[in-house]
């Protein structure tokens, strides 16, 4: 008796109770545990074959862009050299911290930092050193760009 059976779940029409019966039962009335409804058991439908066309190798497509006109997302065609993306990007060297004078300060402020710490609070952080030779790298990008004040 370790044949397994069968089972197919089936709804009660009236509560709505999901319920595990017997396929042999497919076609017989059967009781709902809950709500006590007779109801007749459906048999599971089965579904049906579709034939398979077979697929090309290779399909053919022959795609065509869109009109202006019909596609909102196009971009406008504009001529080479006058639209927003030929534009040269900004210098990463300007501003103030691209400058000598901004690798200036903050080596200076790296130098605060530390000596403050180192004598008020008796700790030595790790932060100002490398504040300190970004400042350098800094201010010697400024000098050998000439960026003295942020240009």
């Amino acid at each position: 008796m370790s044949a397994a059976i069968e089972k197919m779940p089936v709804a009660c029409p009236q509560c709505g109770r999901q319920l595990m019966v017997p396929v042999t039962a497919a076609g017989k009335q059967g009781r709902c545990p809950s709500c006590s409804t007779v109801f007749s058991l459906l048999a599971p439908v089965a579904a049906e074959a579709v034939p398979v066309q077979p697929v090309e190798a290779e399909p053919n497509y022959h795609l065509q862009p869109l009109a202006a006109e019909a596609n909102p997302y196009a971009a406008p065609v504009s001529a080479p050299g006058s639209g927003y993306y030929d534009r040269q990007p900004p210098k990463e060297k300007s501003g103030w911290w691209g400058s000598m004078f901004g690798g200036v300060a903050m080596m200076v402020i790296a130098v605060v930092w530390f000596f403050g710490a180192l004598l008020l609070a008796d700790r030595i952080f790790f932060y100002p050193p490398i504040l300190f030779i970004i400042g350098l790298i800094t201010f010697c990008r400024g000098i050998f760009s000439g960026n003295v004040a942020g240009d």
